[in-house]
């Protein structure tokens, strides 16, 4: 395995929160730094949705954000979950809309359509638009003509 990961995934059973939500920001930036992402892929990612059931709002927030950017299509349910959990919280709500847009997945879509017409979030609606525009399917792109009526 890359050294560099296991020291990321040692990292993510720090009992340290700080250095736990570094290590889930750093998994994240490691795709766009490095090229074999193999390791990344097979181990990273599974870390990275244990990490979202994390007892610290601020390791949830880098985990989700670092899947947004893996994209890869396993993380939209956990992703969704989270934001199903996370009524309380916009701010990881917002995170998880823009990660969800990240991912690029066309199965984010569903979610991101209920988080455009649900939610009572100004920020919340506007990152779901982006993260539509961005995925840009028939049903997301008709999802936004239709809320801009």
């Amino acid at each position: 395995m890359n050294p560099d990961i296991a020291q990321l995934l040692a990292d993510l059973d720090s009992p340290d929160p700080t250095t736990r939500a570094a290590a889930a920001d750093a998994l994240g930036q490691f795709s766009a730094a490095h090229g074999d992402l193999a390791d990344l892929h097979e181990y990273g990612i599974p870390a990275l949705i244990a990490c979202l059931d994390d007892n610290q709002r601020e390791v949830r927030w880098a985990a989700a954000y670092a899947l947004g950017v893996l994209g890869d299509p396993s993380v939209i349910p956990p992703l969704t979950a989270l934001y199903d959990r996370s009524s309380d919280d916009n701010g990881l709500r917002l995170v998880i809309v823009k990660a969800l847009g990240k991912t690029q997945q066309p199965t984010a879509v569903p979610i991101l359509i209920t988080t455009l017409r649900a939610t009572d979030s100004r920020c919340i609606r506007t990152a779901s638009a982006r993260s539509l525009k961005r995925i840009a399917t028939p049903e997301a792109l008709y999802a936004l003509e239709e809320s801009a009526r």
